[in-house]
């Protein structure tokens, strides 16, 4: 999951930063997390930062707060 503000990094740069979001919601209970933190490419710190600003507490509370229509996860979903 990669940062939407990274934009403002020169190109070369932007696909090398994980969402920042994601990263302290999620926590150490997603997979790319814990493979992040293996690699060294984040931190502890950064995971259990809790001083930044306020988050949704999934992806679906963002994008229902956005107006953002959710896509079907499946097709027995109704």
């Amino acid at each position: 999951m990669l940062c939407h503000k990274s934009n403002a990094l020169p190109e070369a740069e932007r696909g090398n930063i994980p969402c920042q979001g994601w990263i302290r919601v999620m926590g150490r209970d997603a997979i790319g997390v814990r493979v992040l933190l293996m690699k060294g490419k984040i931190t502890f710190e950064e995971v259990e930062d809790r001083d930044g600003p306020e988050l949704f507490p999934t992806f679906t509370a963002m994008m229902r707060a956005n107006k953002i229509r959710l896509p079907r996860r499946s097709r027995w979903q109704r």
